[in-house]
């Protein structure tokens, strides 16, 4: 069996330059991926063909209420598995048809060089 996973850092289109949403969902239901790491997501973005979905900790740091910095979505059912930032992180063991053995799906955003530097949080890069 054949799978394929893809990854898009969607840049908050949920909430600031929402008309790119329609764009750039045309183009995850035009490749057809049965698994999906999307960072900078919202929850009310949806692709129909994905019943399945996980995301970090909304409305954590830069984001509001609704956002997320990663999600997963899923053909296949998903069961969370635990991360140890789960504001910026989240882990999947995905239940993938006609496997004895499941896939562990792991999503990151990597933070900008000055993320957290102004507040006093990090270094550079950090």
């Amino acid at each position: 069996m054949q799978m394929s996973i893809g990854t898009w850092n969607l840049d908050r289109s949920g909430v600031r330059n929402t008309s790119r949403w329609n764009t750039q969902r045309h183009e995850i239901a035009r490749r057809e991926c049965d698994l999906w790491v999307l960072t900078e997501a919202h929850h009310d973005q949806a692709v129909p063909d994905r019943a399945y979905a996980l995301f970090s900790s909304p409305g954590t740091g830069i984001y509001q209420s609704k956002e997320c910095a990663v999600a997963i979505w899923s053909r296949w059912p998903l069961r969370s598995l635990a991360v140890a930032d789960p504001r910026l992180s989240v882990c999947a063991a995905v239940d993938i048809p006609d496997r004895d053995s499941k896939i562990i799906l792991y999503g990151i955003v990597v933070p900008y060089a000055s993320d957290g530097v102004a507040a006093g949080e990090a270094k550079p890069w950090q």
